[in-house]
């Protein structure tokens, strides 16, 4: 497609076989997925990047509901170098991992602090009296 890039594996290149797939014979051929190509030969599915999706959200999760602030630390430097593998690693381009970046982080709290009326957990912590709604 125009809009998409393309893979940033060998695999992926205009010039390889595996860089596009067949039409399949039969309509049901698009309901369903063949997990063994996505799993070794996928080329799309880039922008953004749902590998550092995945990574940060379990670091804003323990940032915001997490208490020991070395796990917090060590979780904010692995995300780093977890993204730094992802794309040494050729699983996507490095647009799609900073999307990410700034994506999640947009969403995770836009979530978390403007669509929700639930009050955060540290207004329920250590008080005597439940906190007035």
């Amino acid at each position: 497609s125009v809009t998409q890039l393309p893979g940033p594996s060998f695999h992926c290149r205009a010039n390889e076989p595996t860089s596009r797939r067949p039409w399949p014979a039969h309509w049901t051929g698009h309901l369903v997925v063949d997990v063994s190509r996505q799993v070794s030969k996928s080329c799309g599915d880039l922008i953004f990047s749902s590998h550092t999706t995945f990574i940060l959200t379990g670091v804003l999760a323990y940032n915001e509901y997490g208490s020991l602030l070395v796990v917090k630390s060590a979780s904010w430097m692995l995300g780093v170098v977890l993204s730094i593998l992802i794309v040494a690693s050729r699983k996507h381009y490095t647009v799609d991992v900073v999307i990410a970046w700034y994506t999640v982080p947009l969403v995770f709290f836009s979530m978390y602090r403007r669509w929700t009326t639930r009050r955060p957990m540290t207004d329920f912590i250590g008080s005597t009296t439940s906190p007035a709604i």
